[in-house]
């Protein structure tokens, strides 16, 4: 595994954090992470460290959603160059396959994988290391950016059908929701 994602993979920080009580560089700071990160988009953090950041502002919020509502809201923006990749693709599954052909760039510590199943394709967001702490942070992040790239795609009304977590869920379905 290489332990790194750009910094755009934090993208708003400083703006969900106050919305949810937290001092954002309060906390960039006890996770060891720059406080200059939102300005420099394009550079390289440590994975590690923003899941680390993303579990101490769960506990430190008491939002055990924190991860995924900040997927939810940062938006696309996060892909960078590979976002003028996507929105000139043909279609849906070439602007997929490009996500998961180039998503290395973005991000060296996890993997994205399509897999079409007749009508339907299965999209998914591997962390390599699956005993990381945070893992579950990680993942529910990009769940939350994942949707919002597929609205992007496909329309806002587009919703998920199942969405599957290889973790056990730490909310209600309904919270999921």
């Amino acid at each position: 595994m290489i332990d790194f994602v750009r910094a755009a993979g934090l993208a708003n920080f400083s703006e969900f954090a106050a919305k949810q009580g937290l001092n954002p560089e309060k906390m960039l700071k006890r996770a060891g992470l720059p406080l200059d990160l939102e300005e420099l988009p394009d550079s390289l953090i440590s994975y590690s460290k923003m899941l680390d950041l993303l579990v101490l502002c769960e506990m430190e919020s008491q939002n055990r959603l924190f991860a995924m509502q900040y997927g939810l809201a940062q938006g696309v923006s996060i892909f960078g160059p590979l976002l003028y990749l996507f929105r000139n693709a043909r279609d849906v599954r070439e602007a997929l396959t490009g996500l998961t052909a180039y998503y290395h760039i973005h991000s060296g510590a996890a993997k994205i994988t399509l897999d079409e199943q007749g009508k339907h394709a299965i999209l998914s967001y591997t962390i390599s290391d699956t005993s990381m702490p945070g893992y579950r942070q990680g993942s529910e992040l990009a769940l939350g950016v994942g949707v919002q790239l597929l609205r992007t795609l496909l329309g806002k009304r587009w919703q998920p059908q199942p969405m599957l977590f290889r973790h056990t869920p730490v909310a209600e379905p309904g919270q999921f929701r």
